[in-house]
């Protein structure tokens, strides 16, 4: 493996740089010019202490990050109601394919994209775009969002599940 040194190679140096110029300076000032007997214990442990802290809050934001994702997941639709032989029945996304025709009630989430066969509705797209106010919608893909109003008709167009 190559050397290729890093953020901590370049902190490791200024922190031994600076322990080690006062270690001299404390046991053996006789050893640099006069006038320049100047200890910097406090440098070093403030750069190790920064890096630390830094650390912690890298760490701290990637789990709020995991968690957010996590939540986003979470909240997709599992099954869809597709229309078969005249009945209407509850199958996982993954079975929906392409040319069946969605059935979406108020307050479920559109489980597929797809285009608008029968209906219009308002739609809460809060988790795709972060508004929070139902948009009218009547023809235009919608996977993800809750509806609000009337039941819609929607068929799967084959470009994606989520």
């Amino acid at each position: 493996m190559r050397f290729a040194p890093d953020m901590n190679s370049l902190v490791a140096i200024g922190t031994i740089a600076a322990y080690g110029f006062s270690l001299i300076a404390t046991f053996i000032p006789q050893a640099l010019p006069e006038g320049t007997v100047h200890v910097y214990y406090e440098a070093a442990a403030m750069i190790v202490s920064l890096i630390l802290l830094g650390r912690y809050f890298e760490a701290k934001a990637k789990g709020r990050t995991s968690q957010a994702i996590q939540h986003l997941v979470g909240m997709q639709a599992k099954t869809a109601r597709v229309h078969k032989d005249g009945k209407v029945i509850e199958v996982p996304v993954e079975d929906v394919t392409a040319k069946m025709i969605v059935e979406i009630r108020p307050g479920e989430r559109v489980p597929i994209d797809g285009e608008v066969v029968d209906g219009h509705s308002y739609i809460d797209e809060s988790m795709i775009t972060g508004e929070p106010v139902p948009v009218k919608k009547t023809s235009r893909r919608s996977s993800g969002r809750r509806y609000y109003q009337s039941k819609r008709h929607r068929e799967y167009s084959g470009n994606g599940h989520w």
